[in-house]
C-alpha cells in the first residue's frame, strides 16, 4: 500500500481479474472517499480508480453590445458603390483587380 500523491488517501493495488469479481465493493470504497485503487494487469499498473470530483461550473459569459468597441478598425465601405477606378478599366480582364 502506498499513499496517493494528490490526496493523503491509501492507494491500493488490485488485479483486473479481482476487480471483475469485486467491482461493487471496490466502487463503494472509492465513492465513499475511503480508498483509491491502482488497477493492474499482469502485475503492471494500467489504470487508477479514484472518486469523481465534479468541476465547479464557470459562470456563463454573455455578449454585451459594444464589447469590442475600440478594438475593431473599419477600413472602408463594403456596401457602398465601387470606386471610379474599378469602372475606368478599358478591357474586361480582372487580372489586376484581384
Amino acid at each position: 500500500m502506498t499513499v496517493s500523491p494528490n490526496q493523503n488517501k491509501p492507494l491500493h493495488f488490485i488485479d483486473i481479474h479481482d476487480l471483475e469479481n469485486r467491482v461493487a465493493e471496490t466502487v463503494a470504497k472509492v465513492s465513499s472517499g475511503e480508498q483509491e485503487f491502482v488497477i493492474t494487469q499482469d502485475g503492471k499498473p494500467v489504470s487508477r480508480l479514484t472518486r469523481y470530483e465534479p468541476q465547479p461550473k464557470r459562470p456563463k459569459q454573455t455578449m454585451v453590445f459594444g464589447e469590442f468597441r475600440d478594438q475593431i478598425e473599419i477600413l472602408g465601405d463594403i456596401v457602398g458603390p465601387m470606386p471610379e477606378e474599378w469602372y475606368a478599366k478599358e478591357d474586361d480582364s480582372d487580372e489586376e483587380l484581384f
